[in-house]
């Protein structure tokens, strides 16, 4: 009868270090779980930066022409403040004391001056034309860039 204690003994403190072995593993995958979204958005966030950098690289080394640079960055601002604004949306609902730091304050930069070109209500100062990016005023009828109609039959200002 020793024998079969002994086998039975054995194989319960097998199983309870199979699975003290297992623990730390188990709560590794459930840490990681919940940073896939963080990490998904910081990485489309420097690839929209990136995109920034190559587009103002190109259009400086003169690959781009104004006409084709401008839309082309309007939209990708447009982006980026969408990528930074998830990212704040998703700190704020995983963390809401967290303190400011450097990265908060870039993220911010960047949102702030992305909203500045992102679409804008009738009656906003900060309006482009969405064909070529161009800031236009309130009382604009045409681009004053490129002669596009900002005010079509519908009365209501096409912008980017």
């Amino acid at each position: 009868m020793s024998v079969e204690l002994g086998v039975v003994i054995g194989i319960v403190l097998a199983v309870a270090a199979v699975v003290l072995v297992a623990l730390p593993f188990r709560a590794a995958e459930d840490d990681d779980a919940s940073e896939v979204p963080l990490t998904d958005l910081l990485a489309r966030r420097e690839m929209a930066y990136q995109l920034l950098r190559d587009l103002d690289l190109d259009f400086q080394s003169g690959k781009l022409a104004e006409d084709d640079y401008r839309p082309m960055h309007v939209q990708a601002l447009a982006q980026a403040a969408e990528i930074v604004a998830q990212i704040d949306a998703y700190e704020a609902s995983v963390d809401d004391e967290a303190e400011p730091d450097e990265t908060d304050a870039d993220v911010k930069d960047i949102a702030s001056a992305a909203a500045a070109v992102a679409p804008a209500s009738a009656g906003s100062p900060a309006a482009f034309c969405s064909y070529c990016g161009t800031e236009r005023h309130d009382d604009d009828l045409f681009c004053r860039k490129c002669g596009r109609n900002l005010k079509p039959a519908g009365g209501k200002h096409v912008v980017a």
